[in-house]
């Protein structure tokens, strides 16, 4: 039996400080303060840090994954799928180009937030729930 460590998307701090982010700045933030950073780029560096958490429940829930933390080449594969989706085929589309053009700062944006998610994943991992696999 391996032994690992049991990630919980769900009790991830790093999910939750996300989300009370995006939040704060979509309801006040973006309001109170005029900022193409706020407006344009807080969200897609939230992406990776909120996205992949949801991924990976709904892949543990579906039993397509098991319970270890994020990994690298799982964090890489969003960004690059945030960054082709969402900068490259979905912009020329009539029904989405209120969204925005493509935006290769958009992408920086996908990779930064990606690996702030990463280094916390790394770091965070040794304090996981222990359990054992087969």
């Amino acid at each position: 039996m391996k032994t690992g460590v049991r990630y919980q998307a769900f009790h991830d701090p790093i999910f939750w400080f996300g989300v009370a982010l995006y939040l704060l700045n979509k309801f006040w933030l973006q309001s109170h303060f005029q900022s193409a950073f706020l407006k344009g780029y807080v969200t897609d560096l939230l992406a990776i840090p909120i996205g992949l958490p949801i991924l990976i429940w709904l892949f543990q829930k579906l039993e397509l994954r098991g319970e270890l933390a994020p990994r690298i080449w799982e964090v890489l594969a969003l960004v690059l799928v945030c960054s082709l989706l969402f900068e490259v085929i979905l912009p020329p589309i009539s029904t989405f180009e209120k969204f925005g053009d493509g935006d290769i700062l958009d992408v920086l944006a996908y990779a930064v937030g990606g690996v702030i998610g990463i280094v916390w994943w790394k770091l965070r991992e040794r304090t996981y729930e222990p359990h054992l696999s087969p």
